[in-house]
């Protein structure tokens, strides 16, 4: 998952943008603009969405207070860094993949690059009935940047679309692949079985993994690459704010977790880093299902 952005307002958020500019927004402290922000009047706690024109770009003001580790006062450490720095092994290796060498250094086959547009093509489908179902139980104060999130995801849809016209690559027709389908059932049944702050982790664990991910191909890929919409796409300014502001709000309800409900956000946590490091495994392998 991921999305798209730019900006710069005092009191801004995040954002999630595409490679036309289009953006989603929402952080405490700076802004950035996001696709997935839809626009819509200011909101009781301050949440607004405005259009300001250009390049259908909306900004998404935030409440001021919500740092980087924002979990109700400036921690040294908040959950999200305790965790990454608890996985960090396994989060190396997943920056490490050959997948995102060989992307970074332009060396990954066309056939293998495509086996992943057709996969995450696949799995951003599956993410936008995943948050729908998170909003049942998210706080009000949620409920806003959900829906942009879900818009945000449309707008990722059309840049795959977009980009295998561009370079003849069919996206439909392909089943899910064994590691996609099992990460798409994770993904469904943490929305509809686990609480809000579990399902929140596997969000907010999935998109930082994108962005850190996509900044290791922007480390060495040339814009000139076919390839380079998906880096402006996930390893932007804008969709780094989308990350701080998740990140923010993650912390907070950590904060707000008793220690049982705190263990199983750790648990999905480190199961959502192993899925996306399986996630690459399966593009650089073409894999298929077992006995095929």
């Amino acid at each position: 998952m991921g999305v798209w952005f730019s900006c710069l307002t005092h009191t801004s958020a995040p954002a999630r943008c595409d490679n036309r500019g289009q953006e989603i927004c929402g952080v405490g402290g700076n802004t950035a603009c996001t696709v997935a922000a839809a626009a819509s009047n200011s909101v009781k706690d301050g949440i607004a969405a405005k259009e300001t024109g250009q390049g259908r770009r909306y900004q998404v003001p935030l409440p001021r207070g919500r740092g980087y580790h924002g979990a109700g006062g400036n921690r040294a450490m908040g959950f999200a860094a305790e965790q990454l720095t608890r996985v960090k092994p396994l989060w190396d290796r997943m920056l490490s993949h050959r997948f995102l060498i060989e992307t970074r250094d332009g060396r990954i086959p066309d056939d293998r690059f495509a086996v992943w547009m057709r996969q995450d093509y696949l799995f951003v489908e599956a993410a936008i009935p995943f948050i729908a179902a998170m909003i049942p139980k998210a706080p009000p104060k949620h409920w806003e940047s959900l829906a942009g999130v879900i818009s945000a995801l449309f707008k990722e849809l059309k840049l795959f679309e977009e980009r295998a016209q561009a370079v003849g690559v069919h996206l439909r027709g392909a089943p899910p692949s064994f590691t996609n389908h099992a990460y798409i059932q994770f993904l469904l049944a943490t929305a509809y079985r686990a609480s809000y702050a579990e399902a929140y982790t596997v969000l907010y664990t999935a998109e930082k993994a994108y962005y850190d991910s996509w900044s290791v191909v922007k480390n060495g890929l040339p814009n000139t690459s076919k390839w380079y919409p998906f880096v402006e796409n996930w390893a932007g300014e804008a969709f780094a704010g989308y990350v701080q502001f998740l990140e923010g709000e993650l912390n907070a309800l950590a904060a707000e977790a008793g220690p049982a409900e705190r263990a199983r956000m750790a648990e999905y946590f480190e199961l959502t880093t192993k899925y996306e490091m399986a996630f690459w495994e399966m593009a650089a392998t073409g894999e298929g299902w077992p006995g095929d």
